[in-house]
This record gives structure tokens, sequence and C-alpha cells, in this order.
């Protein structure tokens, strides 16, 4: 399975070496706010498209090398598409209205509130699941490896470690648990396979 990879924040391939397997990938997805911390010895350097949160658009202009696109996401009724396309000017922006139904979906499901202590009625879930999404519409992919998505694959909800916080542990403010519900009801409806990186050999 090497067509598809996501790099997620967990730091699941962190001192395993394997960046030159990743850049094998044909199309290779990475976060907007990862390029400060990924070595190219673990995480590799070729960049297809990377994912942003649209809070997060500084990163964007701060740490994103040229990729193919980069895709925006958040929630519809707090995007500014304008000022989106105006700040990403160059770096092909593109929003991801493809994640607005699953979003929905996210609801209906009961999910918790992303960052609940600030919305709790309105769940949001992560960047990694977006990219899952992302992937099998706009690129039509059917086979996607996760490297990073310890949390999301086990639907636990416990401490998260991740790399954007490396020493110690957080509380996750998203519903892994949920996310991972609505994951197969994604991998279902667009027939893909998803596998663990590390199982990926």
């Amino acid at each position: 399975m090497n067509d598809c990879i996501i790099i997620g924040h967990g730091p699941g391939i962190r001192g395993a070496k394997r960046g030159n397997e990743i850049d094998q990938f044909r199309a290779i997805i990475r976060f907007g706010d990862g390029f400060y911390w990924q070595t190219p010895e673990d995480y590799g350097w070729q960049t297809d498209y990377v994912l942003s949160g649209d809070q997060r658009i500084a990163d964007i202009i701060t740490n994103c090398p040229q990729a193919k696109e980069v895709w925006v996401y958040g929630r519809p009724d707090y995007r500014d598409e304008a000022l989106i396309m105006r700040r990403l000017k160059g770096y092909r922006p593109y929003v991801c209205r493809e994640t607005d139904g699953w979003l929905q979906r996210f609801k209906e499901i009961g999910a918790k509130g992303y960052c609940s202590q600030r919305c709790p009625e309105d769940p949001h879930f992560s960047q990694g699941l977006a990219a899952i999404i992302m992937a099998a519409e706009r690129l039509e992919e059917k086979h996607i490896c996760l490297a990073g998505f310890k949390n999301l694959l086990a639907g636990d909800n416990g401490d998260y470690d991740a790399e954007t916080n490396r020493g110690h542990t957080i509380i996750s403010y998203h519903d892994f648990e949920a996310e991972r519900r609505l994951l197969d009801e994604i991998i279902d409806h667009y027939g893909l396979e998803i596998g663990d990186f590390n199982d990926c050999r």
C-alpha cells in the first residue's frame, strides 16, 4: 500500500528513520503546522498536498513549502473564503467544502464538541479525518496509509501524545471515539483501504 500517505501529529514514527520510505509514496499529505517539527530522516520532505485549519493560515505562510494544493478546512458557518484566497494567494489554496456534509454527520452520531470547553454545541473533527475525506474525494484515493494517527485508529479519547506538544501528553480536545465511528462510515462510503504506516511495509 504505497499510494497515499497522511502524516499526522502523533509520534508513531519518531526516531524510526523512515523518511525515505515516506518520500516514495505517490501522494503525500501533511498538515500546515507540521514543517517545524518533521525531520526529513523520520518524516521525509516531499510534500504534495497540505491541509490546514482555517484558523492556522499563518502556519502555512510561515512554514509551507510549495505544494500542488493547500487545502483549508473549517466550519462552513465561520469560513471566510475571500480572506482565505487572498491570504494564500500563490499557495494554490482550495477550500474543503467536501468535509461539510461529514461535519453534519459527525453531529448526528452524537460527537462531543471539538475544543469542548469553548464550543460544546459545535462538534468539529480533526484535521486528520478531514485529510482522509479530502484524499478520498479530491484525489479519489482508495489505499491510504496513516502515520501518527494512534488515537484516531484506536478510537481513544485518553491522553494525546502529539509531536506539537513533544515531551508531554495532553488531554485531547478531539472526540476520537466518535471520529473512529465516523471513519468506519467514511471507509464504507468510499470503499477505502486504510492502514497504519507501521504495517505498510
